[in-house]
C-alpha cells in the first residue's frame, strides 16, 4: 500500500505532539513543502528503483491533495522525507531549534536511504 500525503501530514503532526486536525494552519502549506521534499528526495527515489529493478521516474512526483498516494519508496518517505516536512513545518513556525534538528535528520536519512547493490565479482588471478 503507498503512503498518502494525508498520512505523512499525520506523522508530522505526531512528531510534533500534535493531532492533525489541531493543524488547520499547517494544511495550507503542507503540500507545497511535501512537494518540495519529494523534489529533493528525486534523485534517490530514482537510484532506489533503479536498485529494485524498477523503472525510473522521469520527473518528480506532485502531490495535488491529501489522498493523493505518493509512488516512492516508503521506507524513503517515512524514515527521510517526513523529516524534511517536518524542518520545513518549523522554519514556517520560526521554531529554529527544531526545524534544525528536523534537517540534520532529514540531511542523515538522505545518506542512508540509497541502499548498496550487490554484484558478482569475477576473481581476476
Amino acid at each position: 500500500m503507498l503512503v498518502t500525503a494525508e498520512k505523512l501530514f499525520e506523522l508530522c503532526a505526531g512528531i510534533f505532539g500534535e493531532h492533525g486536525s489541531d493543524c488547520a494552519v499547517w494544511r495550507n502549506g503542507f503540500l507545497g513543502m511535501l512537494n518540495s521534499i519529494l523534489a529533493e528526495c528525486w534523485d534517490l527515489e530514482n537510484g532506489i528503483r533503479l536498485a529494485n529493478g524498477k523503472e525510473e521516474l522521469k520527473e518528480p512526483i506532485i502531490v495535488g491533495a491529501f489522498s493523493d498516494e505518493i509512488d516512492y519508496d516508503e521506507n524513503l518517505l517515512l524514515s527521510c522525507a517526513v523529516w524534511g516536512v517536518c524542518a520545513l513545518l518549523a522554519s514556517s513556525d520560526d521554531d529554529n531549534v527544531r526545524a534544525g534538528y528536523f534537517n540534520n535528520k532529514f540531511e542523515v536519512g538522505k545518506m542512508y536511504a540509497l541502499r548498496g547493490r550487490w554484484q558478482d565479482i569475477e576473481k581476476h588471478y
